[in-house]
C-alpha cells in the first residue's frame, strides 16, 4: 500500500483495524504466557507498521498492560462477574492482595498478573 502512495491516515487506519484487532484479540488471556521470541516477532511487525505509516504504535507489552488493567477494572465494577469475588483487598490499605501461585504459568495468567498491574497503579 505504501508503494501505491496511499495516504498515511488510511495506512494508520488499516494497521489499527487489521493488525491491531489481531494483536488485541485475547491478549488479555494469553499475553502473560507469551514467549519472549513471540513477543519480539510481534514487536517487529508493530515497528515495521509504525515506520510504514509514520505513526507510533504501542508495543506488545504496553498493549497488554493497558488492556489487562482495563479488564480487571471492569471486573471490579461488575459485582455479578464470576471473578469479582476472587479479588481480595487489604482491610488496612484497601489495596488488592496478591494471589499466591506455585507455578510460573499460573503466576503469569490473567488474574494474578492483572492484580499485580492493579497494585502497581495504586503506587503511582
Amino acid at each position: 500500500m505504501k508503494n501505491i502512495y496511499v495516504d498515511n491516515t488510511i495506512l494508520q487506519l488499516f494497521f489499527t483495524s487489521v493488525l491491531g484487532s489481531i494483536f488485541k484479540f485475547c491478549i488479555v488471556c494469553w499475553g502473560g504466557n507469551t514467549r519472549a521470541c513471540d513477543k519480539e516477532r510481534i514487536n517487529r511487525i508493530i515497528k515495521r507498521a509504525s515506520k510504514i505509516s509514520n505513526c507510533n504504535f504501542e508495543s506488545f507489552d504496553e498493549i497488554h498492560v493497558k488492556l489487562t488493567t482495563n479488564k480487571i477494572l471492569c471486573i471490579l465494577k461488575n459485582e455479578s462477574h464470576p471473578l469479582h469475588h476472587q479479588i481480595l483487598f487489604s482491610e488496612r490499605s484497601g489495596r488488592p492482595l496478591s494471589i499466591r501461585a506455585s507455578r510460573e504459568r499460573y503466576k503469569t495468567s490473567f488474574l494474578p498478573l492483572a492484580i499485580r498491574f492493579l497494585q502497581s497503579s495504586y503506587t503511582r
